[in-house]
């Protein structure tokens, strides 16, 4: 019984990380560059500031590929990692020393 619902946990869990990574993939990252607030809300989210509301669904997703520093990325992930990350230290670079905390050390 134990067994299969740790089976049943686990399937569930991919199933989530499989949507949040599409999600991630198809996600307008041109709107959130070009919107201060956005970009703002979204860092708050993910360095856990404030409500994610409509941004929760990339939560784990950004979480994940921050821990890892994208290491499971795709090359076109890679490029979106690097340009969000680029935008938000020049814009929000207190953000952005929070967002490094959460970073992978190499």
């Amino acid at each position: 019984m134990k067994v299969a619902f740790c089976v049943l946990v686990a399937v569930a869990l991919v199933g989530v990380y499989a949507d949040n990574e599409k999600a991630l993939d198809e996600f307008d990252y041109d709107s959130l560059l070009n919107n201060p607030a956005k970009l703002k809300d979204a860092v708050d989210c993910v360095v856990g500031k404030k409500a994610c509301g409509e941004l929760e669904k990339f939560k784990d997703g950004s979480l994940k590929r921050l821990t890892t520093n994208c290491g499971e990325c795709t090359s076109e992930q890679r490029a979106h990692y690097e340009r969000v990350l680029s935008s938000i230290k020049a814009k929000y670079p207190e953000d952005f020393a929070e967002l490094q905390k959460l970073m992978k050390k190499d």
